[in-house]
């Protein structure tokens, strides 16, 4: 039963992509069939034939379903082959409307010219279409230790030689302190698109800044739905990224088509986040330091306070509860400083992983 359920998977997906090459191969065996009857049969078809049109066309028509049958098994042909099928049985059902021979061949010659129909628009190409496509504005989680990979992870080799590895599942290590500095510059992006003839899709890419008119490519010929961005070169700002699909490599040359879909805005920043308005003051036995750290790109993700010589850093708290903002008001108390001058440390990050540090000399207390 398992295999069974595999081979179904496995097969389901390709008869999806090949159904219009099945219902053509199916309607050549229908035509070839009739086309030796009418080869064949001198009695009963040539009859009918004399009757309705007066001559004797059996073996004529026989011909022709022979090169129609022919015809539906080459895909280059097939499209062609039913459209003038299909204006063939138009007319035979028009003719026998119009001599009242309404009956069951009328059914028959219905059935066969929407099966004609049906394999005549499957071969026609149509346009692909992108469902989404996502730019994330922070690199993905890095981790220490081997890659967790999923089934058939995606393999990326950077301009300068390094190899990026990623997929859509969450690796179980736990996450690096601080991402390296080679990571801080990794877009990730993903999308997902179809295409409804089954062809397989290329995607080209392509970045352009806020205010700009021309797109500038980074990518072309990408068959993946993932791709990592590697803006260490690009200035920092914010930017647009453009997604094509296309089908022209699975049709002939000026027959494929596109679609596009554009993601932003990606925010590139490269510039360290920074503080100011420090104060202190000492309520009791507990230190109070209290400032104010700005990020000019996303928004400040993480402040640090440390003290003196101490090599430990305090994690402050944001004054609303939550860093989320390119300016955050933020509070450390702290047990057991002794009163006096001490050298404070302050380091702040930010949603990209920049992270900047500064001292300042203080009083606490008397």
């Amino acid at each position: 039963m398992l295999n069974a359920r595999r081979l179904v998977a496995h097969l389901a997906p390709r008869v999806a992509d090949a159904w219009p090459a099945i219902f053509a191969i199916a309607l050549a065996v229908v035509l070839a069939h009739s086309a030796v009857s009418h080869l064949r049969d001198g009695g009963a078809i040539a009859q009918h034939y004399r009757d309705v049109l007066g001559l004797d066309a059996a073996r004529a028509v026989g011909i022709a379903q022979l090169v129609a049958a022919a015809g539906l098994c080459v895909q280059a042909t097939r499209a062609m082959t039913c459209a003038a099928f299909a204006a063939v049985l138009l007319i035979a059902i028009a003719n026998q409307a119009l001599t009242d021979r309404i009956g069951i061949d009328t059914v028959t010659t219905s059935l066969v010219l929407a099966w004609a129909v049906t394999v005549a628009w499957g071969e026609v190409n149509q346009r692909p279409k992108i469902d989404d496509f996502t730019v994330y504005p922070v690199p993905g989680k890095f981790y220490e230790g081997e890659l967790n990979v999923r089934r058939e992870p995606i393999t990326q080799e950077l301009p300068d030689g390094r190899r990026v590895q990623f997929n859509s599942d969450a690796p179980k290590k736990g996450p690096a302190d601080a991402l390296p500095a080679w990571a801080q510059g990794i877009r990730p992006l993903q999308w997902k698109a179809s295409d409804p003839n089954g062809d397989d899709l290329s995607y080209r890419l392509s970045v352009r800044r806020e205010g700009e008119t021309s797109w500038t490519p980074i990518a072309n010929g990408v068959a993946n739905s993932l791709y990592a961005w590697d803006t260490t070169s690009w200035p920092d700002g914010r930017y647009q990224v453009r997604l094509v699909a296309s089908d022209e490599d699975e049709n002939p040359p000026g027959e494929g088509l596109q679609d596009e879909m554009i993601a932003g805005p990606v925010v590139l920043d490269r510039s360290a986040p920074s503080f100011a308005d420090v104060t202190t003051r000492l309520e009791g036995t507990t230190a109070v330091v209290h400032g104010r750290a700005s990020d000019a790109g996303l928004y400040v993700s993480r402040v640090d306070v440390g003290f003196d010589d101490d090599p430990t850093w305090y994690p402050a708290a944001p004054d609303d509860g939550l860093w989320d903002e390119p300016s955050e008001a933020f509070t450390l108390k702290l047990e057991g400083l002794p009163p006096g001058e001490h050298l404070l440390r302050v380091r702040v990050s930010d949603a990209l992983g920049n992270a900047g540090t500064a001292t300042r000399t203080v009083r606490i207390g008397r």
